[in-house]
């Protein structure tokens, strides 16, 4: 098995080199009726990012709903949906930490140019999927509108392993994994 070095942004600015992450079931608890279903989905637990999804509530005001309150939960739904059924071997996004395969994969995330988060290698096997995270816009259009169908689609193609002409590559890192080494920031790596 040949290991790998991936860049995981710290967003939370939560790790410190050697920290473990590991699967876990707390939190469980919260969702109270949903708890045995979670349980049996996730026999060995969530991610920290898997357990967010989940959690991710909306609140209603009135008739109308927010969809950028639900589009991110409804994208790794479908997902996990369309994994479940078509692509079983590749791991659940809920059980994974993620990592860009280059520091310049860092740079075609438009969200992390402009921030000065921390960056961490994360060793990786050679196996883990490199996947295209450009088909999880989910079925929204350039209007903003949701498709069903399309959001699975865009599922599909992205377990696949289908490349879009402007990739933002992603590694799914199965946990448990320990945080490495803390390279810098994304500015100082940006030069």
């Amino acid at each position: 098995m040949t290991m790998k070095i991936g860049y995981h942004v710290d967003r939370s600015r939560s790790l410190i080199e050697d920290m473990p992450i590991q699967l876990s079931k707390s939190g469980f608890e919260n969702y109270y009726q949903e708890s045995a279903l979670l349980c049996k989905l996730f026999q060995d637990g969530m991610s920290k990012q898997g357990m967010h999804y989940m959690s991710n509530s909306t609140i209603f005001n009135g008739p109308e709903i927010q969809f950028r309150d639900i589009s991110s939960s409804i994208i790794e739904q479908n997902v996990e949906f369309t994994r479940n059924i078509l692509h079983p071997t590749i791991p659940s996004r809920f059980q994974c930490f993620f990592a860009f395969p280059t520091i310049n994969d860092i740079f075609l995330w438009p969200m992390f140019c402009d921030q000065d988060y921390p960056v961490f290698e994360i060793q990786y096997d050679e196996t883990c999927p490199v996947l295209d995270s450009y088909f999880l816009k989910g079925g929204i259009d350039y209007k903003g509108v949701y498709s069903p169908t399309m959001g699975l689609i865009c599922a599909e193609q992205y377990l696949s392993g289908k490349m879009s002409d402007s990739p933002m590559l992603e590694v799914l890192i199965p946990l448990p994994v320990t945080i490495g080494k803390c390279i810098g920031s994304i500015r100082s790596l940006k030069k």
